[in-house]
């Protein structure tokens, strides 16, 4: 009995190995868009700010440029402008352009400079810091490691592999080439083998191990209550998978406090291809101090009120004289008893224009699109909001937005920009090291298919794969337009909900934060440019998607090639490729044929590879399910707005 106990005290514990999927630690995590993330949302003018302080510090040597005078003057030439003319908001002016005044240039130009003095020590900037932030350099690599990089992946993954071998993306029309993916090869519960009585693979033993271990079980989700399993709702369960999960490498902590791979990277040979090992862990080695700012940025903000460069005031209209003596007698939260004025009212505006050339039809038709969904019953329940919206339209032809701007730079918002919000991942995780998923993936494009349409919005990987930050490095980027990476996060709009002046008064509020009634409540944040050697860093809060590009000269080919590194949460260890030998057939048969798997003869050697080639398992089956995990991931990304973010609903109150 001693024995079985101390035996059961080794077996591996792992989410989905002797622990529930959906399992989470008590203690700490890093902040999820699935589990509770929502910061304050910002004003569609703060948008506007970080937009602008995201393309200066892109200009060559920024840093030392903001705090010349002349060349700040010639920056805002550029970028300040006023506001169109607005009698009323966005469904009356047809305009998302609200203008970019003096107060929020000084404001932008006044951030920079603290930031310029950061990045000297740093070399590196944070932009698009709301409540979660990103972060990029374009010297933390330096260009002989990637030039080193570039070389290595053409020789080892490149160079020499035929045309009907190349692993081209699914469904990407043979733009999106495959070289290191995640996808491929992944664990499959019921599927895969893991070494379950607790021993642990290396790099250099890791390939006599193929094929061994037991069976990882497949279950199913449990809802799962209490202090020690508190994440998995009904709510929330698609976004878990039972099927599959990207295998991280380990990676550990040397004493200098660099980074080293200790387990084998899933479909990068540890043999064949190990030279591209140390390459990957110099450019982990220059993503932790942008992993350990955004992560410490977003848990800073995860709790506490986000930081607001621009607050909405109170009152946010003013109204023209008549206004007042409407008000006087009128309340558009009351009914109006008089319908057939009303209905006189619309009749006439049908047939009218308003100052600004806009004819009412356009604002009805906007009106009907907010409100097709309440309109599909026809119930005369419906009535008294239909024409609450009718007096709110003509209250909007007497009234004008006030734009929100910033309170000057001061003290408060140094302190904050200047703020060290760092978390010390290799002094925290020293002992146990970190998990990272790696991808190798290069971009296409040819005379023949010029155009790359960009990607969908996403979170990156399942919940059961806990990646908490995700590093992308671009490091070789020929004959492309400027391509961007975009992001969105989904906000808490409590806030805003309750600065409507009326009920059903939202049209101003969706105007100012360039949100929509009854749609999800997310809001973009922006976009960073990817060129050639940046490196950029997130966490795993924002939604992100790839923006479309194209050819630069449409009469050759170009390409753009990328390493990415995904941090799974050090707080929550997943089965990763210390527990789960290599599953591919092709490294497996190699071993046999070099003799490393027992002396065999020839005849049986080549006997065994040819009738079993779907041991441990077959490129073909590893494709296969791949298209499985792909569809699973696709309706996961459909799922999960109406999964995650509740939509947004002004007139909750």
């Amino acid at each position: 009995m001693d024995n079985n106990a101390t035996a059961d005290s080794k077996r591996l514990q792992r989410p989905g190995f002797g622990l529930p999927i959906c399992s989470q630690p008590d203690g700490e995590t890093f902040p999820s868009a699935v589990l509770g993330w929502g910061p304050d949302p910002v004003t569609e003018r703060e948008s506007g700010m970080l937009a602008v302080m995201d393309a200066l510090t892109d200009k060559p040597d920024w840093q030392r440029k903001v705090f010349d005078d002349a060349v700040v003057a010639r920056w805002r030439s550029e970028a300040v402008y006023e506001p169109p003319p607005l009698r009323s908001w966005s469904h009356v002016t047809h305009t998302t352009r609200q203008g970019f005044n003096d107060a929020m240039f000084d404001f932008c130009i006044a951030e920079l400079r603290d930031k310029a003095a950061i990045y000297a020590s740093k070399r590196f900037v944070r932009v698009l810091d709301t409540g979660a932030a990103v972060a990029k350099s374009d010297v933390l690599v330096p260009d002989s490691l990637r030039q080193e990089l570039v070389r290595a992946v053409a020789e080892l993954l490149e160079d020499g592999v035929p045309e009907a071998k190349k692993d081209w993306h699914p469904r990407s029309d043979e733009k999106v080439l495959d070289l290191v993916h995640p996808s491929l090869f992944p664990l499959v519960y019921g599927r895969s083998r893991i070494l379950g009585d607790g021993r642990t693979l290396g790099l250099d033993d890791c390939l006599a191990e193929a094929g061994c271990g037991e069976t990882v079980p497949r279950e199913w989700i449990e809802v799962v209550w209490g202090s020690e399993n508190k994440v998995c709702r009904y709510w929330n369960r698609p976004l878990w998978s039972n099927h599959f999960q990207w295998l991280p490498c380990e990676v550990a902590f040397t004493e200098e406090g660099k980074t080293r791979i200790v387990s084998y990277v899933n479909n990068l040979h540890p043999v064949r291809q190990r030279a591209l090992y140390p390459l990957i862990e110099r450019v982990m080695d220059a993503a932790m101090p942008l992993w350990e700012e955004v992560l410490g940025y977003t848990a800073e903000h995860h709790e506490a009120q986000s930081y607001l460069r621009v607050a909405l005031d109170d009152p946010y209209y003013t109204y023209h004289d008549i206004a007042h003596e409407l008000s006087l007698g009128w309340d558009p939260d009351e009914d109006d008893e008089d319908d057939e004025d009303d209905e006189d009212d619309r009749d006439n505006e049908g047939d009218e224009e308003d100052e600004d050339g806009e004819s009412n039809e356009d604002v009805e038709d906007d009106q009907e699109y907010d409100n097709e969904d309440d309109e599909d019953d026809g119930n005369e329940a419906d009535e008294p909001k239909d024409r609450k919206l009718t007096r709110l339209e003509k209250m909007d032809s007497v009234r004008t937005i006030i734009l929100p701007s910033p309170k000057p730079y001061d003290e408060d918002n140094s302190k904050h920009t200047s703020k060290e919000f760092k978390v010390d991942l290799r002094q925290k995780f020293a002992s146990e090291g970190l998990q990272v998923i790696v991808k190798l993936a290069n971009i296409h494009l040819t005379p023949e298919k010029p155009t790359y349409r960009g990607g969908s919005w996403h979170v990156e990987g399942m919940q059961n794969e806990w990646i908490c930050a995700t590093a992308i490095y671009y490091y070789d980027c020929d004959n492309m337009t400027d391509s961007y990476l975009g992001f969105r996060q989904g906000v808490d709009t409590e806030y805003i909900t309750e600065k409507q002046e009326w009920q059903f008064d939202w049209g101003g509020l969706e105007y100012i934060y360039g949100f929509r009634q009854e749609q999800p409540s997310i809001q973009d944040v922006g976009h960073v440019l990817t060129k050639q050697g940046r490196l950029v860093a997130f966490p795993n809060v924002f939604q992100h998607r790839v923006e479309p590009f194209s050819l630069q000269d449409r009469s050759k080919p170009g390409h753009r090639k990328i390493l990415a590194l995904f941090l799974v949460d050090p707080h929550q260890r997943i089965i990763s490729t210390a527990n789960v030998p290599p599953q591919r057939h092709d490294w497996w048969a190699e071993e046999v044929a070099n003799g490393r798997v027992g002396e065999l003869p020839v005849e049986l050697t080549e006997m065994i590879t040819m009738n079993v080639d779907d041991w441990p398992m077959g490129m073909e089956e590893a494709k296969d399910l791949r298209e499985e995990l792909m569809i699973e991931r696709t309706a996961t990304e459909a799922k999960f707005d109406d999964q995650v973010f509740e939509k947004l609903n002004f007139c909750e109150h």
